[in-house]
């Protein structure tokens, strides 16, 4: 049941580029990469099809495309599905911003269909049809609600497809939901938001962020939220770019307590979330050039920024990727960042056994279960390494031999 995946058109996506191409990992990559510049040239045209300038235009899509954030993303086969749940959703609400519903809706169907943070949807309409009348002047909630309304059995849809497949979690679970949920959700989310405005360094495992730091950040948002609601058409500017940016984060949020600790937080599953964000960036860098009585110095001052900023992503992204090489690399880099991940300790150590090198993943183990020294996970992998180590004496206690 905690697997909680029904995900049909990412396995055929997969299986798709499988009997092409067989199992040929550039092809792969190729995917990856291919469909990150459809995302990235999709949440270009929404943002022109909304109206705004072209130099947020391009600001915004010159940094979503060398956010480093993405690098798990796109750079690693098992995190195709992001760019292509993100393409899909921004296609659809291209389709939608377009009146072309039909195929909104169809796109929309699809990125459900991949992954199951595109179940915000509806939302992500609401909030687009209620900034546009807002900007005209005539706000109108029911008329925004009505507009979002046909996306809702598409969720509905999904979601009791989903439980035939799935398994419900056990009663204890709920329980567990409750009196652990919400500090666990304010945990992520807090590392979520740093990661998108600061992507560095970044890891497959990061470690719980103090309630102080929790208090400040959430504190912040707050704060900017607030004041943008009293900052006319600017501010609704800005509350449709943290909407864009907080509503893909529910689902990964709300699901942080089924993870595994040390597990809650993965740089994939922001990779959606990061184009409000980078839209939130350019809008504050347009309003700090807004002294330019012409637009074409204002678009050329956006663009100059992007240009100190894209490079600084673009070395972030060039020094991440050499960690990817293999789980080796991987989860050593992992282990220097975070020493304490349990989850961490036991993955190097499976890799270091793969390679036969049974003396340093007992090392690896030992020091894993120097942080978490009742850990079942950790003994288990101890006692097999060292079994591997001695054979006999693990063949000798097997028929309840003893010394």
């Amino acid at each position: 049941w905690y697997h909680l995946h029904y995900r049909p058109l990412a396995l055929l996506s997969y299986t798709a580029i499988y009997g092409v191409f067989d199992m040929d990992p550039a092809m792969f990559h190729a995917a990856c990469a291919l469909l990150h510049g459809i995302a990235t040239a999709a949440l270009l045209c929404l943002l022109a099809a909304l109206g705004f300038e072209a130099g947020v235009c391009l600001a915004t899509a010159f940094l979503f495309a060398a956010h480093p954030l993405h690098v798990e993303a796109v750079a690693w086969i098992s995190g195709m599905i992001e760019p292509l749940t993100t393409a899909l959703v921004l296609l659809s609400l291209l389709c939608f911003v377009r009146r072309q519903q039909t195929l909104s809706l169809l796109l929309g169907g699809c990125a459900m269909l991949v992954k199951e943070t595109a179940l915000i949807l509806p939302a992500l309409v609401f909030v687009i049809a209620w900034w546009r009348q807002s900007r005209d002047g005539h706000v109108r909630p029911w008329r925004a609600a009505g507009m979002s309304l046909p996306y809702v059995p598409l969720a509905a849809a999904y979601l009791v497809a989903r439980s035939f497949i799935t398994k419900p979690p056990p009663p204890e679970f709920a329980w567990f939901v409750v009196t652990n949920g919400p500090a666990m959700a304010a945990a992520t989310l807090t590392r979520y938001l740093q990661l998108i405005f600061c992507p560095w360094p970044m890891a497959l495992s990061y470690r719980a962020e103090g309630i102080a730091w929790q208090v400040t950040t959430l504190g912040a948002v707050a704060v900017v939220v607030f004041l943008a609601s009293r900052a006319g058409k600017f501010g609704g500017d800005l509350q449709l770019a943290i909407a864009l940016m907080l509503l893909p984060l529910v689902t990964p949020v709300l699901a942080s307590p089924m993870m595994a600790e040390g597990m809650r937080v993965q740089d994939r599953y922001a990779y959606q979330a990061t184009a409000g964000g980078c839209l939130l960036v350019a809008l504050l860098a347009a309003e700090l050039l807004g002294g330019f009585r012409r637009s074409r110095f204002k678009t050329q001052g956006l663009l100059g920024i992007c240009l100190l900023l894209v490079p600084l992503g673009s070395l972030a992204i060039y020094r991440q990727t050499a960690f990817w090489q293999d789980g080796l690399t991987l989860w050593s880099h992992t282990i220097d960042l975070v020493p304490e991940s349990e989850w961490a300790a036991h993955a190097l150590g499976l890799e270091v056994d793969q390679r036969k090198n049974l003396a340093q993943a007992e090392r690896v183990i030992l020091r894993g279960l120097h942080y978490h020294p009742y850990s079942k996970l950790l003994s288990h992998d101890l006692e097999l390494i060292r079994k591997k180590q001695h054979p006999e004496a693990a063949r000798g206690f097997q028929h309840g031999w003893t010394g």
